[in-house]
């Protein structure tokens, strides 16, 4: 059995856009720190396409999943399709978000990453707004510079970055808020 998957573009108006960007050419540009979308979905299979260039410091995003994160990709050059679930019960709501989990790489200035469509077998529904709505401006610790990796890592790489291990994420979750972060190293 074969199912049939729908595109969705980026502007759509059910599809909540997270950080500082707009919608170009049908590409939504995940620039900074915990960029991306976030949308509710009644179906049982989701797709995204992502484009992302870079030259040393490759992407990588975070997929959560009525706010918990799922996975953890990192996104290879060029433009890709990811499966984000297949098989769940296609009754009930789900939130999604995809968000970008590595800063804008000042010393990449090829460094780039845009969500380009969803493909769904089902739905979206009206975007459940949060009453808050959080911006945090920092440096390297907004940005989760050093969330993930041993303690006694001290490369700088794009891996070892993470949002969802943040301040801003947890402070955002606990009190239930939308939020974008406008953060890089050394500033």
């Amino acid at each position: 059995m074969s199912i049939e998957l729908k595109k969705i573009t980026m502007d759509n108006p059910e599809i909540h856009k997270n950080g500082r960007g707009k919608v170009v050419d049908g590409r939504f540009p995940m620039f900074f720190t915990a960029s991306g979308i976030e949308f509710m979905l009644k179906g049982s299979e989701l797709w995204i396409e992502l484009s992302s260039y870079y030259n040393i410091h490759e992407p990588w995003i975070s997929i959560l999943l009525n706010d918990v994160r799922v996975s953890r990709v990192m996104v290879p050059k060029g433009r890709q399709k990811f499966c984000v679930f297949r098989n769940l019960n296609s009754n009930v709501v789900k939130r999604v978000r995809i968000s970008k989990d590595t800063q804008a790489m000042k010393d990449d200035h090829g460094h780039f990453l845009s969500m380009d469509a969803i493909y769904t077998d089902g739905e979206l529904v009206p975007y459940a707004e949060r009453e808050l709505k959080l911006e945090f401006i920092g440096d390297s610790i907004t940005s989760g510079e050093g969330a993930f990796g041993a303690k006694q890592e001290e490369e700088w790489i794009s891996m070892f970055f993470g949002h969802v291990h943040s301040y801003p994420y947890m402070v955002s979750k606990e009190l239930n808020a939308d939020y974008r972060v406008f953060s890089k190293s050394g500033w």
